[in-house]
């Protein structure tokens, strides 16, 4: 995150301008998902349900999340 390669973004989607979310990711009801980015535009995105089986574990969870985005960004993250 400090090199800028990387940011955390928590987006309600109950806002107008983010909507579009829930249609461009399949997101339902609350949801993770690591995406990548190319000039402004997502060009791929891997939701992370396994998110909230970790939810009263923070240590798992963060864990669980660090995986996934190291696995998303070996197989080309943007």
């Amino acid at each position: 995150m400090e090199a800028g390669i990387l940011s955390f973004k928590a987006i309600d989607v109950q806002e107008p301008e983010n909507r579009h979310f829930v249609k461009d990711f399949g997101l339902y009801g609350r949801s993770v998902a690591v995406a990548g980015y190319r000039d402004g535009k997502v060009t791929r995105y891997k939701l992370l349900p396994e998110a909230w089986l970790y939810a009263k574990d923070p240590q798992k969870l963060e864990e669980y999340i660090l995986h996934e985005i190291s696995a998303f960004m070996k197989e080309g993250g943007q």
